[in-house]
Parts: C-alpha cells; sequence; structure tokens
C-alpha cells in the first residue's frame, strides 16, 4: 500500500515458513573420462580441461577406440564438440547405435558438456559400450558417461 509518498509495509503475523517440497531423487551417475575402468586404444584423458566434467578430457584422432563396461540401465554419453571435430561410432553390447558428429562450428571456443549419444531403455546387467572414431585425424572426445544404476 502506498500512503502519499511513502510505502507502508504490514507487519506479518506468522514466520515465512517454506513449503514442504519432497526430496528430487536424481539416480544418474557419473563415469568420466579418466575412470580406469576405460580401455584407450588411441585416447588420452587430459588433465586441465575446466569446461569439462570433472576437469578432464579423453581426446583421440583417426582410429581411436574406447571401450567400457557398466552396470545400468540407461546412458548417455557427453562429449566436446568443436570446429575440429569428427565423426564416432558407437556400438552398445555388440550392437552398432549409429555414426555421431563430434563437429561444431557455433564458437571457435567449442561447445562442451554436449549430450552425443543416449539409451534408457537397457535391462538390467553389465553392458559394454564402444566408441570409434573414423579414420580421419580429426578430433574425437570423451567428457564421461552418465548411468542409471
Amino acid at each position: 500500500e502506498v500512503n502519499s509518498e511513502n510505502w507502508i509495509i504490514p507487519k506479518m503475523n506468522s514466520e515465512i515458513t517454506a513449503a514442504p517440497v519432497p526430496k528430487t531423487d536424481v539416480p544418474w551417475t557419473t563415469i568420466e573420462d579418466s575412470d580406469p575402468r576405460w580401455i584407450f586404444k588411441g585416447f588420452e584423458s587430459q588433465n586441465n580441461h575446466w569446461n569439462a566434467s570433472g576437469a578432464t578430457l579423453a581426446f583421440g584422432y583417426e582410429n581411436c577406440i574406447a571401450e567400457i563396461t557398466f552396470t545400468g540401465t540407461a546412458v548417455q554419453y557427453y562429449a566436446y564438440r568443436g570446429p575440429e571435430g569428427g565423426m564416432v561410432n558407437i556400438t552398445l553390447d555388440g550392437v552398432s547405435c549409429g555414426e555421431f558428429s563430434l563437429e561444431n562450428h557455433a564458437s571457435v571456443h567449442g561447445q562442451h558438456y554436449v549430450k552425443i549419444f543416449e539409451k534408457l531403455d537397457l535391462s538390467r546387467g553389465p553392458h559394454t559400450m564402444i566408441i570409434q572414431g573414423d579414420g580421419n585425424t580429426t578430433e574425437k572426445t570423451i567428457d564421461m558417461l552418465s548411468i542409471i544404476e
């Protein structure tokens, strides 16, 4: 309420309380590129990449291969996409899931933490994912996997 040029703020009769909100349970867990479960052939995890998850980023070039076995019912693959990015083929449990581009020209700095691939309806138990770079010398990256156990 405004009384001429002065604000009148009425005194409250009770304390302000937060509304009860149920806790949100996010079941996703992270597997960083620096996790020892990765088997790298042509990829190398590098430190001091502050825009990447865990401040590490794995780089590979022609014919690089990364393999990991994890237990979960869903998986997401995150990578860095940039002007020098190439193509990766993803295989999950021996089945090809397709080829995905890591190239992006939106910025000279590229895009960090980009979800490249997702599979949500996995059966319970162990799964093996292979990320394989094409034969070009373009850059392939792995930032992390996010899984639901």
